[in-house]
């Protein structure tokens, strides 16, 4: 049973989270470990790996790069552990952006961060326009998708998000 399976919608970057949100507190009811407790040890056993799947199945709907992951994997775009080749000036633009996140961590100020997250806030939306139509897409199905720009944009974001990340934490240290 896949996450979106399990709780009830069909595969696509367009949730409900408020949806999810119910169908979680709902499905952590039924199976939650704990009215299980005099079953049978099968039983148990199940209402464990449930109450698991439950919970890893609502952070990954609920979180939108690991709902695209998981939504390429599932239509078979993207595998576990790929090594995916960025295009050069791709990698090049994020060896810059790394260059300038160094000197922040040594030289910047508020002024120079801000700039920073403009340029990659600005490259995520331009990476974004492209795959936009599928993500506003009721339903995915390889019918109606373009798996190499999906998997080109997924490996793209993916790249980005670590140097948000190292941007973010760079910040926290302040």
């Amino acid at each position: 049973m896949d996450y979106f399976e399990l709780y009830g919608i069909v595969p696509s970057m367009q949730i409900d989270r408020e949806q999810i949100q119910k169908k979680y507190y709902q499905l952590s009811r039924q199976f939650h470990p704990d009215h299980f407790g005099l079953a049978e040890e099968a039983a148990r056993e199940e209402a464990l790996q449930m109450s698991s799947l439950i919970n890893e199945g609502r952070q990954v709907l609920q979180t939108p790069m690991l709902r695209l992951a998981y939504l390429l994997r599932q239509l078979g775009i993207i595998e576990e552990d790929e090594k995916y080749t960025l295009a050069p000036d791709f990698l090049m633009d994020m060896m810059e952006f790394n260059e300038q996140l160094m000197f922040l961590e040594t030289e910047g100020d508020q002024t120079q961060y801000q700039v920073l997250l403009n340029q990659l806030n600005e490259t995520e939306e331009n990476l974004r326009m492209p795959i936009q139509p599928y993500l506003d897409l009721p339903q995915w199905n390889l019918d109606v998708l373009n798996p190499a720009l999906l998997k080109d944009y997924y490996y793209k974001m993916k790249y980005l998000e670590r140097i948000k990340d190292n941007l973010k934490a760079f910040t926290q240290l302040d």
